[in-house]
């Protein structure tokens, strides 16, 4: 049963929780993309072969370690520093790394959409560690046709009831302008589900560079 207003209301009042959308708080919340955010993000960092890449995330955490108290140790940053590098290389090589919908460029917002989920077989977030970025886009978004989408546009399109009830819930004031935010994430996430399934087909070229592994 749904708690009442008033007690939810109490219930946050008391925590301090402070209401905020769901890319910003994926933002917040991603304590080692943030700490390492200016290598992961270096613009020209992908001009450099994969042994330079790897001696300057060396570098950085070496820096890092230096001057921060951490509970994690090299070869877990290491990991977690890839991890970021892998998905920015996968969503720039495949999705000019932003949102499929909203142009959101920042990582930690990002979310993989399984665009049919009769081919779900993986999650990211259980592979991406493991997993080189030839795999990750091969057998991953392109194998599982799945997209990246932001966690705001994402959260629309897993929200049925809502989009379903839209009027009662925020009234007609805001109705038309949000069934029209839903018409365009549905069109496009409609576009780019054909989009994956010609790269599966070979029908759509594309080269995958494995930046930290390839010379």
């Amino acid at each position: 049963m749904h708690k009442d207003y008033s007690v939810i209301k109490e219930e946050l009042e008391k925590q301090k929780a402070i209401p905020t959308c769901r890319n910003c708080h994926s933002i917040e919340s991603s304590k080692i993309y943030n700490d390492f955010e200016h290598i992961i993000t270096k613009k020209d960092l992908f001009s450099y072969n994969n042994s330079d890449i790897k001696k300057m995330i060396g570098s950085e955490i070496e820096h890092f370690i230096n001057h921060n108290q951490t509970s994690y140790n090299v070869p877990q940053l290491q990991y977690e520093v890839e991890r970021w590098i892998k998905k920015r290389a996968v969503i720039e090589q495949i999705f000019d790394g932003k949102c499929i919908v909203c142009d959101e460029k920042r990582l930690p917002a990002l979310e993989s959409h399984h665009t049919n989920p009769d081919l779900k077989e993986h999650k990211w977030s259980k592979i991406a560690k493991s997993w080189d970025i030839k795999e990750l886009a091969n057998n991953f978004v392109i194998k599982e046709e799945v997209v990246f989408i932001c966690g705001n546009c994402h959260a629309m399109e897993n929200t049925k009831h809502f989009e379903n009830n839209i009027t009662d819930i925020l009234g007609e004031k805001y109705e038309q302008d949000v069934k029209e935010d839903y018409n365009k994430i549905h069109d496009i996430l409609a576009q780019q589900k054909e989009r994956i399934k010609d790269l599966k087909n070979g029908n759509i070229e594309l080269v995958i560079r494995d930046y930290l592994n390839d010379e």
